[in-house]
């Protein structure tokens, strides 16, 4: 004697068997090639997306190098004219030479680690 659940099971078995006659096999693998098409158009999207932001990235580094070489260009420039005054005999500017040599030394050490910050920057690695 059959129980409910095998008779479900038997018309379940049947369902799916009149199914799968009426899907051809060529269906089934154009349906597959579809799937797949897909996937591999979801992966260049996200591979055009990945190049899209590293293309900005560095164009957003060129930008913020070139604005750093401008500020280091003028604060060198600054510090030279102040020693240039200081050097200078016919304009009455002053500096102690303590003074002086902790301008330099600063400069100096402000410059070599903004570029030591820049070239890890723009130079990272992964």
């Amino acid at each position: 004697m059959k129980t409910t659940v095998d008779v479900i099971a038997e018309k379940i078995v049947d369902f799916h068997q009149e199914e799968s006659s009426k899907i051809s096999h060529d269906e089934i693998e154009e349906r597959f090639r579809a799937e797949e098409f897909k996937i591999k158009q979801v992966e260049t999207d996200l591979k055009k997306e990945g190049l899209e932001s590293s293309k900005q990235d560095r164009e957003g580094r060129k930008g913020y190098a070139n604005k750093l070489f401008i500020f280091l260009v003028l604060f060198i420039s600054c510090v030279l004219i102040i020693v240039f005054l200081v050097g200078c005999e016919k304009i009455p500017f002053k500096l102690d030479n303590s003074i002086l040599i902790a301008l330099l030394t600063t400069t100096i050490a402000n410059i070599i680690s903004i570029f030591v910050f820049v070239v890890k920057y723009l130079f990272r690695t992964i």
